[in-house]
């Protein structure tokens, strides 16, 4: 938290970022929800790395 706001989850809200699935488990069910339907809106916006129609996932990260 920085300032009373999740960075990781404003860079997903961004499109700066994806959602790391992999770690879901260490993440609160209300955490998984937000971060999941952060990471859906900013692709449906089309902002960020969304922009690309095909963008390319971070090594290891498998995509959505």
């Amino acid at each position: 938290m920085v300032n009373g706001l999740d960075a990781n989850l404003e860079q997903i809200k961004a499109g700066m970022a994806w959602w790391y699935e992999k770690y879901r488990k260490e993440q609160t069910v209300d955490d998984q929800n937000e971060y999941s339907e952060a990471e859906k809106q900013a692709r449906a916006r089309g902002v960020g790395l969304w922009i690309d129609t095909q963008p390319i996932a971070p090594m290891g990260l498998a995509q959505n």
